[in-house]
């Protein structure tokens, strides 16, 4: 970098490099930035562009680096020669235009206009709708857009479609919405290429908490696009009142999510008590056997600051555990480091009362 850095904070703008039209100076090394509102993407148009050529760009070059709100950087290949660069929309909301030049050979530089976009857009909310840009008008032509749905970790997502309108075509190759299931840090399932021809199912269901839409439209021809209703499921905090049941970690038998804290509450009626017996279990235990990483409590009562009967992290079956009174809970945490494919409990109730008229009776004798 060097004093030619810049750093473009407005809207829209127009970036150039130093002396346009005229060449630039041998020796640059210049980056510019562009930064815009957190919601938006920045769309490039570029005006003009002749940097000196050889294969691969050794000499005089033009890098962009996409920078995503994630922390990753995107850096596309190094450009020059007379090509306007096809590089339009970002995945972010921060753009990052490096131009260097060497010791001898200059051109004219390049001449970039710059907007925003209001298509990438990130969901928490618990529930929501998603819509394509102008819905119910026309979207426009050209877009890439990420819309991402990311809800807590103890979320899934249902979707469900009130409104689809997509140019079609046989492979949904000139304007289609394709889906993605994440599950982890960073695996995305493609769940399909949709537009009008193959539209995509009434509803669609995440592993976890996170979907991602990427809305692609070409040159030409729009159409209404779509609108879609979502809601999160708490898929872990649960009260049991049944006399029996299963507890399940979630997801199980696959891998439970990172970073969740569940809670799962049985109540049985009144002089009753209740056994939890462990079925299968594989916790993320820590190197210590201290439970630090990922654990499941049982409390002796309704609420964690009951009597703690048990903490446990591991991947044998502890023995069963019996309840002092009528409630018990269960709480599972996990970090965001391992995952394990948790656990099965299955839990009955028992009535006190026959085992203490025995009780006393024996102690008559």
């Amino acid at each position: 970098g060097s004093s030619c850095d810049t750093t473009f904070l407005t809207p829209t703008g127009i970036i150039s490099s130093q002396n346009y039209p005229s060449n630039y100076p041998n020796n640059n090394d210049c980056s510019y930035t562009i930064l815009v509102d957190p919601n938006s993407v920045v769309k490039l148009n570029w005006k003009h562009f002749d940097l000196e050529y050889e294969p691969n760009c050794p000499y005089d070059s033009l890098t962009i680096f996409d920078k995503n709100s994630n922390g990753t950087t995107i850096t596309f290949p190094p450009l020059c020669g007379t090509a306007l660069p096809s590089f339009q929309y970002s995945m972010s909301n921060q753009v990052i235009v490096s131009f260097l030049s060497d010791t001898s050979v200059t051109a004219k530089g390049f001449e970039l206009h710059y907007s925003t976009g209001y298509c990438n857009r990130i969901f928490t909310s618990i529930s929501g709708a998603i819509a394509s840009k102008n819905y119910p008008s026309n979207y426009d032509n050209l877009l890439d857009c990420n819309m991402t749905i990311q809800l807590p970790s103890n979320y899934k997502i249902n979707l469900t479609w009130q409104d689809f309108a997509i140019e079609d075509d046989y492979q949904c190759g000139f304007d289609s919405l394709t889906i993605y299931d994440v599950v982890g840090r960073s695996n995305q399932t493609k769940l399909g290429r949709f537009c009008e021809r193959t539209p995509p199912p009434n509803a669609i269901a995440s592993t976890e908490n996170t979907l991602i839409l990427q809305f692609h439209t070409d040159e030409s021809e729009t159409r209404k696009g779509f609108l879609a209703n979502y809601v999160g499921v708490d898929i872990c905090n649960a009260d049991y009142n049944s006399s029996a049941g299963i507890i399940m970690s979630p997801n199980y038998p696959g891998l439970y999510p990172l970073n969740i804290d569940c809670q799962y509450l049985i109540r049985a009626p009144a002089n009753h008590v209740i056994t939890l017996v462990w079925n299968f279990m594989e916790i993320q235990a820590s190197t210590t056997s201290n439970c630090s990483k990922d654990w499941i409590n049982v409390y002796d009562g309704e609420t964690a600051q009951s009597l703690l009967l048990k903490s446990l992290c591991d991947t044998y079956i502890p023995s069963s555990i019996t309840s002092s009174s009528n409630r018990l809970l269960i709480v599972f945490h996990s970090d965001n480091y391992n995952q394990g494919r948790g656990f099965n409990a299955s839990y009955y109730t028992t009535g006190i009362q026959n085992s203490f008229l025995i009780y006393i009776r024996r102690s008559t004798k």
